[in-house]
């Protein structure tokens, strides 16, 4: 017999790490960073910034890289989402399992 489990989870929204990331945006705002100035602010390797910023923020709309028009050296900046997050928000979802009963 076929059974079927479904589980409410509540996730963070941003990680300990994304929010210090925020956090540190937010209070050089209209800055011009770099990954290499962000990641030295908080004490994390530039690779490690590089692919927190990405993941954590600009993949999901919360920050921007602004392109330089000569090429050179890109800008983090919020958006308007990233500015206003509730950082301590939570998500929920509805996770269903099946599973064999045997009898």
């Amino acid at each position: 017999m076929l059974l079927k489990k479904t589980i409410l989870v509540e996730e963070a929204t941003f990680s300990h790490d994304a929010k210090r990331l925020v956090r540190f945006l937010r209070d050089h705002d209209g800055e011009d960073l770099t990954f290499k100035d962000i990641a030295a602010g908080l004490d994390m390797k530039p690779r490690a910034a590089n692919c927190m910023i990405t993941s954590s923020l600009v993949n999901r709309g919360y920050a921007v890289r602004e392109l330089q028009p000569d090429g050179g050296t890109n800008y983090i900046r919020l958006t308007d989402k990233g500015r206003t997050a509730d950082l301590d928000e939570t998500t929920s979802k509805t996770i269903e399992k099946y599973y064999n009963q045997k009898w």
